[in-house]
């Protein structure tokens, strides 16, 4: 287990995807660009799922961290409220600081800095909360499993009651040991029972010929343990002709970088083709100075899907090779068609 980490942690700190000191835990994590694009790829796949794609959640930033006092929901539920005509549910997702802490095998692997926790809090009508309750876990477990490199590692706990509140968690099960990677909480109405009058006023909401307090399910993770948990998704040792691979195989929706190139006179313009409609692109000065082989070495060890491979009849027939990091396979496209074609690669799951 400790040298499957090590081996983890050693490719994350050769090709700058974070560095870190590790003493019992992962302390000052510091990501590298390809860390940075795989945490704001992450971060964009939470916009799209919890806040476009889910009806009538708001966004709502907190500068600094929310202690969970419900009257700090305050300004954002009357802005839903007034949005919605108090039409249940409706939803803020928000944006804090803080610390994760969660009941996963390994400490080793929790960042103890300060993070970016992404919560979602949804107002429910209390008739039918447990039922929604039950759909949120699902879709959110679906929503991890969508972008991993190994769907199956995914597990809801059972649920946990006490008092007014109801607790589940999704956790990724790498044989090693198992991290919590997203806690959800159901709360129901008596949360207000504790605030004066003129508070509980604001939370209330009309429904028909009645005034109801919602319960409300609460559904967060901390963006940067979600980042260390999709490295160690993606990281994977294959043997081939007797030859030892690293790979990271991040899904292509969440790849840092989602092609590369072989050198060419044509690689600067065709990179600049895809980096035009959003495809990122890694292309480094010292590949010309490498082996084709070292070059797909590199590319799988930092999860590029695709290798772009052009060579001298590329020129002659504008044909080109198309890598996949999973198959190691080449497929030929046109050189014309790359851009649409890689476009239609990353449009779907």
């Amino acid at each position: 287990m400790l040298q499957r980490i090590e081996k983890i942690l050693g490719i994350c700190d050769r090709h700058f995807f974070a560095r870190f000191s590790v003493n019992k835990s992962l302390r000052h994590l510091k990501l590298g660009p390809p860390g940075e694009l795989l945490r704001n790829n992450i971060y964009q796949e939470w916009v799209l799922t919890d806040l476009i794609r889910t009806e009538n959640v708001f966004p709502y930033n907190f500068t600094g961290s929310v202690s969970g006092n419900i009257s700090e929901l305050i300004e954002p539920f009357t802005h839903a409220k007034l949005c919605t005509s108090d039409h249940l549910p409706f939803g803020i997702a928000v944006q804090t600081s803080g610390v994760d802490v969660s009941d996963s095998d390994h400490k080793e692997l929790e960042c103890d800095d300060n993070q970016t926790i992404l919560k979602t809090y949804m107002f429910l009508n209390p008739e039918n909360s447990t039922q929604y309750f039950d759909e949120w876990q699902q879709s959110q477990k679906a929503w991890w499993t969508k972008i991993s490199a190994c769907p199956g590692r995914f597990t809801l706990t059972d649920v946990h009651s006490q008092n007014s509140s109801s607790q589940v968690q999704i956790l990724a099960d790498f044989g090693w040991g198992k991290r919590v990677v997203e806690t959800i909480c159901l709360n129901t109405s008596g949360m207000f029972d504790s605030l004066d009058l003129d508070t509980r006023h604001i939370f209330e909401l009309k429904q028909g010929r009645k005034k109801i307090f919602p319960d409300i399910l609460i559904s967060s993770f901390s963006l940067e343990n979600a980042v260390i948990t999709f490295l160690c998704d993606a990281y994977d040792e294959s043997t081939s002709m007797n030859l030892s691979r690293e790979v990271m195989r991040f899904h292509r929706k969440i790849a840092p970088y989602k092609a590369s190139f072989s050198i060419s006179s044509s690689t600067e313009f065709l990179t600049k083709q895809l980096r035009s409609v959003g495809i990122s692109t890694l292309l480094l000065p010292d590949a010309s100075k490498k082996s084709l082989e070292s070059q797909f070495v590199r590319n799988d060890e930092i999860g590029i899907p695709y290798t772009v491979v052009m060579n001298d009849s590329t020129l002659k027939n504008g044909i080109i090779a198309l890598r996949s990091r999973d198959t190691t396979l080449k497929e030929q496209v046109h050189i014309t068609e790359l851009k649409k074609y890689m476009l239609q690669l990353y449009k779907n799951y």
